[in-house]
């Protein structure tokens, strides 16, 4: 690659639009959400989990992103002056997105929807996408390379 292409005028590495943080966010999520899904621990918790616990799921796994993403370590992760309100809120809710949508994908490819109610599968997709989150947000961490 061309110096040019990869970074800026001051050699800082280029931001990613919206359409690579999507595919890194999904590639992340798939990783982990494809291994967790065929287990039964998810179809577990979605049977035994009430309609509160599965919405404190879903606010853990948008704490989680917010976390991974804009107060980690990682390399890539968001520096201070970048914590504005909008990215915070836009980037947790594009990450939270992707996790449901891999994890409803990843659910009907190992068949865990055949027979099942509405309301159920939507638990079962709640529940892997704590795990899928975790993928999403960590996935553009590790895999993009600024």
């Amino acid at each position: 690659r061309r110096k040019g292409e990869d970074q800026g005028m001051a050699g800082e590495p280029k931001a990613l639009g919206l359409s690579g943080h999507l595919s890194l966010a999904a590639c992340g999520a798939v990783l982990v959400a494809s291994n967790v899904a065929p287990t039964e621990e998810i179809t577990i918790i979605a049977l035994e989990a009430p309609p509160g616990r599965l919405v404190g799921l879903a606010l853990l796994s948008l704490v989680l992103i917010v976390i991974i993403l804009f107060y980690s370590d990682f390399r890539g992760s968001h520096r201070p002056g970048e914590r504005q309100v909008s990215m915070v809120l836009s980037r947790t809710v594009i990450d939270y997105a992707v996790a449901l949508a891999v994890s409803a994908f990843a659910l009907w490819f190992f068949g865990r929807f055949t027979g099942a109610s509405a309301t159920f599968c939507a638990a079962q997709v709640v529940v892997l996408a704590v795990a899928a989150s975790l993928g999403a947000s960590v996935g553009k961490l590790l895999l993009h390379t600024s």
